[in-house]
């Protein structure tokens, strides 16, 4: 009897060494198996920044591609994107190297831009020239009729109203719109000289100069009326 007690007693305390081998090794297992997780994720959040920090680089250098590839919609969405810190020098330089650059800033035009935004680009097309096809001229005429109704004729956005007078220039709608309603807009926008000389040349109001003599006159235009001054002994 009692060596069968002594017998039982030492598989129950065998069983409790095993119980407690097994609990360290389970202890140990855990305790790697954190620091393996642990390991993993620092490895994932190291990999997810790094993917963060190259996509915001591709992202500002994104202005190229979008042109090359006459992606007007593409080009709408990085400059809405980008709107705070926007080079709008990258913008010119890609618009330059564009198959056909009226046609990208058209296409990116088809949807809203914040008023600021619009003029930049507008200035920046407009800087290089483009070449403007008959198909892109009426594309362009569609926006212009819409445009021109955001546009106020009082001078409440003067410099929109020069954006919107650079976009015809641009696309060759001057003669698409009534003289009296460019002559009235035209004495509103807060053009430079050098701008103001261009757009009447391109617009073909040069010689509508006496209207728009009046049209200054009579709103107390006098500095507009230096400028044209200017204009009239070029």
């Amino acid at each position: 009897m009692a060596i069968g007690f002594v017998s039982s007693n030492k598989g129950i305390q065998k069983t409790f060494k095993d119980v407690r081998l097994h609990s360290q090794l389970l202890s140990s297992f855990t305790a790697e198996w954190q620091d393996l997780e642990d390991h993993l994720y620092s490895s994932k959040k190291s990999i997810e920044d790094r993917f963060k920090a190259l996509e915001s680089r591709e992202q500002r250098s994104q202005p190229k591609p979008l042109c090359d590839n006459m992606d007007g919609q593409g080009l709408r969405s990085f400059i809405v994107a980008h709107r705070k810190d926007i080079h709008w020098a990258e913008v010119s330089k890609a618009l330059s190297a564009a198959p056909d650059p009226a046609k990208v800033v058209l296409d990116s035009m088809q949807r809203f831009y914040p008023t600021h935004m619009k003029n930049h680009l507008v200035d920046r097309l407009a800087s290089i020239s483009p070449e403007v096809t008959e198909d892109l001229k009426d594309k362009a005429k569609k926006i212009a009729d819409n445009w021109r109704v955001t546009v106020g004729k009082n001078g409440e956005n003067a410099a929109e109203c020069y954006a919107f007078l650079q976009f015809l220039a641009v696309y060759g709608l001057g003669s698409e719109f009534d003289t009296d309603e460019l002559l009235d807009r035209f004495v509103v926008h807060a053009a430079r000289r050098e701008q103001t000389i261009n757009l009447c040349r391109v617009l073909g109001l040069s010689d509508k100069i006496p209207d728009l003599i009046r049209k200054l006159i009579h709103q107390g235009r006098q500095k507009m009326l230096l400028t044209l001054h200017m204009l009239l002994i070029l």
